[in-house]
């Protein structure tokens, strides 16, 4: 899995995550979803995160 595919999977992931059945956003902050979604990635590319 390429750097750019791992991301747009995470990004996926943390908006399926942060939105309820409703459509709308369940108060995660921005930086909240950037931290995750660097985790994600980390972790789909195999890569330790800090």
């Amino acid at each position: 899995m390429t750097r750019e595919e791992a991301l747009t999977k995470a990004r996926e992931i943390v908006a399926a995550q942060a939105t309820n059945s409703r459509g709308f956003s369940d108060g995660a902050s921005f930086r909240e979803r950037v931290d995750a979604t660097e985790r994600y990635a980390r972790f789909l590319l195999g890569e330790d995160a800090e």
